[in-house]
């Protein structure tokens, strides 16, 4: 696992998986997430991080999580 990255699959969402959907999973899953629950929504973002991936990107997203959190934006 790694900072940054996807989203771990659940076994039920593996089982239903396309073609398309095993794209996803060809670089570590991350600790970072996102409020989306739509799973092709997931699948296109997790394809477009692999498409965007740097390190400055990472850095990035590891601030967007900072600022989300210290502002109590995403948690439930």
């Amino acid at each position: 696992m790694s900072l940054v990255g996807t989203r771990t699959p659940t076994v039920e969402e593996v089982e239903k998986y396309e073609i398309h959907h095993w794209k996803r999973l060809q670089v570590k899953t991350g600790i970072t997430s996102s409020t989306v629950t739509d799973f092709e929504d997931i699948v296109r973002m997790d394809v477009d991080y692999q498409r965007k991936w740097s390190i400055a990107y990472d850095l990035y997203l590891i601030f967007q999580t900072i600022w989300v959190v210290l502002a109590k934006k995403g948690a439930c």
